[in-house]
Protein backbone atom coordinates (compact mmCIF):
# COMPACT_ATOMS: atom_id res chain seq x y z
CA UNK A 1 0.00 0.00 0.00
CA UNK A 2 1.46 3.34 -1.09
CA UNK A 3 0.76 7.03 -0.68
CA UNK A 4 -0.09 7.92 -4.27
CA UNK A 5 -1.11 11.50 -3.51
CA UNK A 6 -1.14 13.91 -0.58
CA UNK A 7 -2.99 17.21 -0.68
CA UNK A 8 -3.30 19.92 1.95
CA UNK A 9 -6.24 22.27 2.50
CA UNK A 10 -6.62 25.18 4.87
CA UNK A 11 -9.88 26.00 6.64
CA UNK A 12 -11.29 28.68 8.93
CA UNK A 13 -14.49 27.97 10.84
CA UNK A 14 -16.31 30.93 12.44
CA UNK A 15 -17.34 30.42 16.06
CA UNK A 16 -20.75 31.24 17.50
CA UNK A 17 -19.06 33.00 20.41
CA UNK A 18 -15.52 33.88 21.33
CA UNK A 19 -13.33 31.16 22.76
CA UNK A 20 -10.88 32.11 25.54
CA UNK A 21 -7.96 29.70 25.81
CA UNK A 22 -4.72 30.12 27.74
CA UNK A 23 -4.83 33.91 27.58
CA UNK A 24 -5.81 33.94 23.89
CA UNK A 25 -9.21 34.81 22.40
CA UNK A 26 -10.39 33.07 19.22
CA UNK A 27 -13.21 34.18 16.95
CA UNK A 28 -12.62 31.33 14.51
CA UNK A 29 -10.94 27.92 14.48
CA UNK A 30 -8.29 27.39 11.86
CA UNK A 31 -6.54 24.27 10.72
CA UNK A 32 -5.32 22.11 7.85
CA UNK A 33 -6.90 19.03 6.31
CA UNK A 34 -4.62 16.26 5.03
CA UNK A 35 -6.05 14.27 2.12
CA UNK A 36 -4.32 11.00 1.24
CA UNK A 37 -4.92 8.73 -1.74
CA UNK A 38 -3.54 5.27 -2.28
CA UNK A 39 -2.74 3.58 -5.60
CA UNK A 40 -6.19 1.93 -5.79
CA UNK A 41 -8.13 5.21 -5.51
CA UNK A 42 -9.05 5.01 -1.83
CA UNK A 43 -9.03 8.39 -0.06
CA UNK A 44 -8.92 9.45 3.58
CA UNK A 45 -8.65 12.65 5.60
CA UNK A 46 -6.94 13.87 8.77
CA UNK A 47 -7.24 17.15 10.66
CA UNK A 48 -4.28 19.22 11.86
CA UNK A 49 -5.41 22.01 14.17
CA UNK A 50 -2.90 23.25 16.78
CA UNK A 51 -4.81 24.64 19.75
CA UNK A 52 -3.72 28.15 20.71
CA UNK A 53 -2.79 28.26 24.39
CA UNK A 54 -2.19 24.49 24.56
CA UNK A 55 -0.21 23.37 21.51
CA UNK A 56 3.41 24.46 21.41
CA UNK A 57 3.45 24.68 17.60
CA UNK A 58 1.70 27.32 15.51
CA UNK A 59 -0.43 26.73 12.42
CA UNK A 60 2.43 28.10 10.29
CA UNK A 61 4.77 25.55 11.90
CA UNK A 62 2.32 22.79 11.05
CA UNK A 63 1.98 23.90 7.44
CA UNK A 64 5.76 23.95 6.95
CA UNK A 65 6.08 20.44 8.38
CA UNK A 66 3.24 19.09 6.27
CA UNK A 67 4.65 20.65 3.11
CA UNK A 68 7.99 18.96 3.77
CA UNK A 69 6.25 15.68 4.54
CA UNK A 70 4.26 15.84 1.31
CA UNK A 71 7.47 15.92 -0.75
CA UNK A 72 9.36 13.45 1.43
CA UNK A 73 6.66 10.75 1.41
CA UNK A 74 5.62 10.98 -2.24
CA UNK A 75 5.02 7.38 -3.44
CA UNK A 76 6.11 6.08 -0.01
CA UNK A 77 5.12 2.57 1.02
CA UNK A 78 3.02 2.58 4.20
CA UNK A 79 4.65 0.28 6.78
CA UNK A 80 2.88 -2.73 8.25
CA UNK A 81 1.35 -2.88 11.74
CA UNK A 82 0.76 0.87 12.15
CA UNK A 83 -2.72 0.11 13.50
CA UNK A 84 -1.15 -1.41 16.61
CA UNK A 85 -0.11 2.11 17.68
CA UNK A 86 2.81 0.62 19.54
CA UNK A 87 5.72 2.55 18.05
CA UNK A 88 5.63 1.82 14.32
CA UNK A 89 4.57 5.38 13.51
CA UNK A 90 7.50 6.69 15.53
CA UNK A 91 9.88 4.38 13.67
CA UNK A 92 8.50 5.64 10.35
CA UNK A 93 8.09 9.33 11.13
CA UNK A 94 10.48 10.01 14.01
CA UNK A 95 13.22 11.45 11.83
CA UNK A 96 10.89 14.22 10.62
CA UNK A 97 10.48 15.63 14.16
CA UNK A 98 6.79 16.39 13.62
CA UNK A 99 4.79 18.39 16.13
CA UNK A 100 1.90 16.61 17.90
CA UNK A 101 -0.91 18.19 15.89
CA UNK A 102 0.79 17.20 12.64
CA UNK A 103 1.37 13.70 13.94
CA UNK A 104 -2.30 13.41 14.91
CA UNK A 105 -3.60 14.60 11.56
CA UNK A 106 -1.23 12.55 9.45
CA UNK A 107 -1.56 9.43 11.62
CA UNK A 108 -5.34 9.81 11.42
CA UNK A 109 -5.26 10.08 7.63
CA UNK A 110 -3.02 7.03 7.26
CA UNK A 111 -5.08 4.85 9.60
CA UNK A 112 -8.31 5.99 7.97
CA UNK A 113 -6.83 5.11 4.58
CA UNK A 114 -5.92 1.65 5.87
CA UNK A 115 -9.42 1.21 7.30
CA UNK A 116 -11.01 2.31 4.03
CA UNK A 117 -8.83 -0.11 2.08
CA UNK A 118 -9.93 -2.97 4.35
CA UNK A 119 -13.58 -1.90 4.37
CA UNK A 120 -13.81 -1.49 8.16
CA UNK A 121 -14.47 1.36 10.59
CA UNK A 122 -11.41 2.98 12.14
CA UNK A 123 -12.28 1.62 15.60
CA UNK A 124 -12.31 -1.92 14.17
CA UNK A 125 -8.91 -1.36 12.61
CA UNK A 126 -7.37 -0.70 16.04
CA UNK A 127 -9.48 -3.10 18.13
CA UNK A 128 -11.16 -6.47 17.67
CA UNK A 129 -13.85 -5.55 20.19
CA UNK A 130 -14.62 -1.81 20.01
CA UNK A 131 -17.46 -0.23 21.94
CA UNK A 132 -20.74 0.28 20.08
CA UNK A 133 -21.59 3.48 21.98
CA UNK A 134 -19.67 6.03 23.98
CA UNK A 135 -20.92 8.49 26.57
CA UNK A 136 -19.92 12.16 26.34
CA UNK A 137 -19.59 14.57 29.25
CA UNK A 138 -21.33 17.91 28.70
CA UNK A 139 -18.99 20.91 28.84
CA UNK A 140 -20.22 23.59 31.24
CA UNK A 141 -18.50 26.94 30.80
CA UNK A 142 -19.43 30.61 30.60
CA UNK A 143 -21.58 32.75 32.87
CA UNK A 144 -23.24 31.18 35.90
CA UNK A 145 -26.78 31.55 34.55
CA UNK A 146 -25.75 29.99 31.22
CA UNK A 147 -24.06 27.08 32.98
CA UNK A 148 -27.02 26.30 35.23
CA UNK A 149 -29.54 26.55 32.39
CA UNK A 150 -27.52 24.25 30.14
CA UNK A 151 -26.95 21.74 32.93
CA UNK A 152 -30.68 21.50 33.58
CA UNK A 153 -31.65 21.26 29.91
CA UNK A 154 -29.12 18.56 29.09
CA UNK A 155 -29.94 16.53 32.19
CA UNK A 156 -33.58 16.52 31.11
CA UNK A 157 -32.45 15.30 27.68
CA UNK A 158 -30.75 12.30 29.28
CA UNK A 159 -27.12 13.43 29.60
CA UNK A 160 -25.55 11.76 32.61
CA UNK A 161 -22.01 13.19 32.73
CA UNK A 162 -20.93 16.83 33.10
CA UNK A 163 -17.65 18.74 33.19
CA UNK A 164 -17.60 22.13 34.91
CA UNK A 165 -14.81 24.64 34.37
CA UNK A 166 -13.58 26.14 37.66
CA UNK A 167 -10.70 28.41 38.62
CA UNK A 168 -11.99 31.44 36.73
CA UNK A 169 -13.90 32.90 39.70
CA UNK A 170 -13.27 33.46 43.37
CA UNK A 171 -12.97 30.14 45.19
CA UNK A 172 -16.16 30.73 47.19
CA UNK A 173 -18.01 31.39 43.93
CA UNK A 174 -16.64 28.14 42.45
CA UNK A 175 -17.83 26.25 45.51
CA UNK A 176 -21.28 27.78 45.29
CA UNK A 177 -21.58 27.08 41.56
CA UNK A 178 -20.38 23.49 41.97
CA UNK A 179 -23.08 22.88 44.57
CA UNK A 180 -25.74 24.46 42.36
CA UNK A 181 -24.69 22.37 39.36
CA UNK A 182 -24.82 19.22 41.46
CA UNK A 183 -28.34 20.14 42.50
CA UNK A 184 -29.38 20.74 38.88
CA UNK A 185 -28.03 17.45 37.52
CA UNK A 186 -29.06 15.27 40.44
CA UNK A 187 -27.16 12.84 42.60
CA UNK A 188 -26.93 10.08 39.98
CA UNK A 189 -25.06 12.09 37.33
CA UNK A 190 -21.27 12.23 37.00
CA UNK A 191 -19.75 15.62 37.85
CA UNK A 192 -16.19 16.39 36.83
CA UNK A 193 -14.22 19.62 37.31
CA UNK A 194 -11.44 21.21 35.30
CA UNK A 195 -9.33 23.98 36.84
CA UNK A 196 -6.83 24.27 33.95
CA UNK A 197 -3.98 24.77 36.45
CA UNK A 198 -5.48 27.94 37.95
CA UNK A 199 -5.56 27.17 41.69
CA UNK A 200 -2.83 27.65 44.26
CA UNK A 201 -2.51 24.89 46.84
CA UNK A 202 -4.33 27.15 49.34
CA UNK A 203 -7.15 27.72 46.84
CA UNK A 204 -7.40 24.01 46.18
CA UNK A 205 -7.58 23.14 49.87
CA UNK A 206 -10.29 25.75 50.38
CA UNK A 207 -12.25 24.44 47.41
CA UNK A 208 -11.89 20.80 48.43
CA UNK A 209 -13.22 21.59 51.89
CA UNK A 210 -16.12 23.66 50.58
CA UNK A 211 -17.12 21.13 47.91
CA UNK A 212 -17.40 18.22 50.33
CA UNK A 213 -20.54 16.21 49.69
CA UNK A 214 -20.72 17.19 45.98
CA UNK A 215 -19.52 13.72 44.89
CA UNK A 216 -16.85 14.98 42.49
CA UNK A 217 -15.72 12.31 40.01
CA UNK A 218 -12.35 14.09 39.69
CA UNK A 219 -10.80 17.53 39.39
CA UNK A 220 -8.53 17.98 36.39
CA UNK A 221 -5.19 19.81 36.65
CA UNK A 222 -6.04 21.83 39.78
CA UNK A 223 -2.70 23.55 40.49
CA UNK A 224 -0.66 26.22 38.75
CA UNK A 225 2.61 24.93 40.19
CA UNK A 226 4.00 21.65 38.85
CA UNK A 227 5.99 21.13 42.07
CA UNK A 228 2.84 21.59 44.17
CA UNK A 229 0.94 19.24 41.85
CA UNK A 230 3.58 16.55 42.33
CA UNK A 231 3.29 16.97 46.09
CA UNK A 232 -0.49 16.69 45.81
CA UNK A 233 -0.17 13.51 43.75
CA UNK A 234 1.95 11.99 46.51
CA UNK A 235 -0.24 13.15 49.41
CA UNK A 236 -2.40 10.29 50.66
CA UNK A 237 -4.65 12.85 52.41
CA UNK A 238 -5.77 14.40 49.12
CA UNK A 239 -9.54 14.63 49.44
CA UNK A 240 -10.54 15.00 45.78
CA UNK A 241 -9.77 12.48 43.03
CA UNK A 242 -7.31 13.97 40.52
CA UNK A 243 -6.90 13.86 36.75
CA UNK A 244 -3.98 14.89 34.53
CA UNK A 245 -4.18 16.72 31.20
CA UNK A 246 -1.65 19.48 30.47
CA UNK A 247 0.98 17.74 32.63
CA UNK A 248 1.05 14.82 30.17
CA UNK A 249 2.83 17.01 27.59
CA UNK A 250 5.97 16.90 29.73
CA UNK A 251 5.76 13.19 30.51
CA UNK A 252 6.33 9.87 28.77
CA UNK A 253 3.72 7.08 28.97
CA UNK A 254 6.13 4.93 30.98
CA UNK A 255 6.28 7.58 33.70
CA UNK A 256 2.63 7.26 34.71
CA UNK A 257 3.54 4.77 37.42
CA UNK A 258 5.09 7.65 39.37
CA UNK A 259 1.76 9.50 39.56
CA UNK A 260 -0.19 8.37 42.58
CA UNK A 261 -3.66 9.57 43.56
CA UNK A 262 -4.88 9.97 39.97
CA UNK A 263 -8.23 8.58 38.92
CA UNK A 264 -8.03 9.55 35.25
CA UNK A 265 -5.91 10.96 32.48
CA UNK A 266 -7.46 13.30 29.91
CA UNK A 267 -5.93 12.67 26.50
CA UNK A 268 -6.01 15.32 23.77
CA UNK A 269 -4.53 13.56 20.71
CA UNK A 270 -4.16 16.87 18.86
CA UNK A 271 -1.85 18.03 21.67
CA UNK A 272 -0.05 14.70 22.14
CA UNK A 273 -0.18 12.90 18.78
CA UNK A 274 -2.39 9.89 18.13
CA UNK A 275 0.10 7.06 18.70
CA UNK A 276 1.49 8.72 21.83
CA UNK A 277 -2.04 9.20 23.18
CA UNK A 278 -2.75 5.51 22.58
CA UNK A 279 0.41 4.56 24.47
CA UNK A 280 -0.62 6.75 27.40
CA UNK A 281 -4.03 5.09 27.31
CA UNK A 282 -2.59 1.58 27.52
CA UNK A 283 -0.25 2.55 30.36
CA UNK A 284 -3.19 4.06 32.26
CA UNK A 285 -5.53 1.12 31.73
CA UNK A 286 -2.84 -1.26 33.01
CA UNK A 287 -2.79 0.75 36.26
CA UNK A 288 -6.57 0.92 36.59
CA UNK A 289 -6.63 4.63 35.66
CA UNK A 290 -9.56 5.84 33.55
CA UNK A 291 -8.85 7.16 30.04
CA UNK A 292 -10.84 10.20 28.91
CA UNK A 293 -10.32 11.02 25.23
CA UNK A 294 -10.92 14.75 24.79
CA UNK A 295 -11.22 17.22 21.93
CA UNK A 296 -9.14 20.31 21.25
CA UNK A 297 -12.01 22.11 19.51
CA UNK A 298 -11.51 20.20 16.26
CA UNK A 299 -14.21 20.20 13.60
CA UNK A 300 -16.62 17.26 13.41
CA UNK A 301 -14.07 15.56 11.15
CA UNK A 302 -11.59 15.40 14.01
CA UNK A 303 -14.31 14.68 16.56
CA UNK A 304 -15.46 11.65 14.56
CA UNK A 305 -11.92 10.29 14.65
CA UNK A 306 -11.71 10.85 18.41
CA UNK A 307 -15.00 8.99 18.89
CA UNK A 308 -13.62 6.07 16.88
CA UNK A 309 -10.40 6.18 18.88
CA UNK A 310 -12.26 6.13 22.20
CA UNK A 311 -14.39 3.21 21.04
CA UNK A 312 -11.28 1.28 20.04
CA UNK A 313 -9.11 2.04 23.06
CA UNK A 314 -11.44 1.95 26.07
CA UNK A 315 -12.67 -1.43 27.23
CA UNK A 316 -15.50 0.11 29.28
CA UNK A 317 -17.64 3.14 28.59
CA UNK A 318 -15.80 6.01 30.25
CA UNK A 319 -17.48 9.38 29.44
CA UNK A 320 -15.26 11.38 27.09
CA UNK A 321 -14.89 15.05 26.20
CA UNK A 322 -16.32 15.67 22.72
CA UNK A 323 -18.95 18.29 23.52
CA UNK A 324 -17.44 21.08 21.41
CA UNK A 325 -19.07 20.87 17.96
CA UNK A 326 -21.78 23.30 19.10
CA UNK A 327 -19.23 26.15 19.12
CA UNK A 328 -19.08 26.30 15.33
CA UNK A 329 -21.29 28.47 13.15
CA UNK A 330 -20.42 26.14 10.26
CA UNK A 331 -18.69 22.77 10.34
CA UNK A 332 -16.47 20.89 7.92
CA UNK A 333 -18.92 18.00 7.70
CA UNK A 334 -22.46 18.28 6.38
CA UNK A 335 -23.68 16.58 9.54
CA UNK A 336 -22.07 17.71 12.81
CA UNK A 337 -21.17 15.04 15.34
CA UNK A 338 -24.45 13.69 16.74
CA UNK A 339 -24.59 13.33 20.52
CA UNK A 340 -28.13 12.21 21.35
CA UNK A 341 -28.84 12.27 25.07
CA UNK A 342 -25.11 12.44 25.73
CA UNK A 343 -24.33 9.30 23.70
CA UNK A 344 -22.51 8.79 20.39
CA UNK A 345 -23.50 5.70 18.42
CA UNK A 346 -20.38 4.62 16.56
CA UNK A 347 -22.04 3.05 13.53
CA UNK A 348 -23.96 6.29 12.96
CA UNK A 349 -20.86 8.44 12.64
CA UNK A 350 -20.57 10.44 9.43
CA UNK A 351 -18.72 9.06 6.42
CA UNK A 352 -16.07 11.77 6.26
CA UNK A 353 -15.20 11.18 2.60
CA UNK A 354 -18.84 11.69 1.60
CA UNK A 355 -19.79 14.51 3.97
CA UNK A 356 -16.78 16.82 3.96
CA UNK A 357 -17.69 20.30 2.73
CA UNK A 358 -15.06 20.87 0.04
CA UNK A 359 -16.28 24.41 -0.57
CA UNK A 360 -14.96 25.34 2.88
CA UNK A 361 -11.45 24.15 2.02
CA UNK A 362 -8.74 26.10 0.25
CA UNK A 363 -5.96 24.00 -1.25
CA UNK A 364 -2.47 24.88 -0.04
CA UNK A 365 -0.23 24.62 -3.05
CA UNK A 366 3.54 24.66 -3.06
CA UNK A 367 5.17 27.94 -4.08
Amino acid sequence: MKIASMRLYGYSLPLLKRLDLGGHTLQSRQGIIVELWDETGCAAFGEVAPLVGFSRESLDDAERQLTHLRFSLADAVIPDNLEELSGSFETWLGAYDLSPSVRFGFETAVLSLMASRRGVALCRLISDHPLDEITVNALLTGEQSEILERAGVLRNEGWRAFKLKVGRRAVDDDIRLTREVRQRIGSDAILRLDANQRYSRTDFNQFALGAQGCDIDYIEEPLSSSAELQALLEDARTSLPLALDETLQTMKPGELHRCHNIKAIVLKPTVLGLERAAQFARAAIERGVEVVISSSFESSLGLSVLAQLAAGINVTDVPIGLDTSGWFRRDLLSSALSIAGGVVVINKLSDVAKEINHEMLQELREV
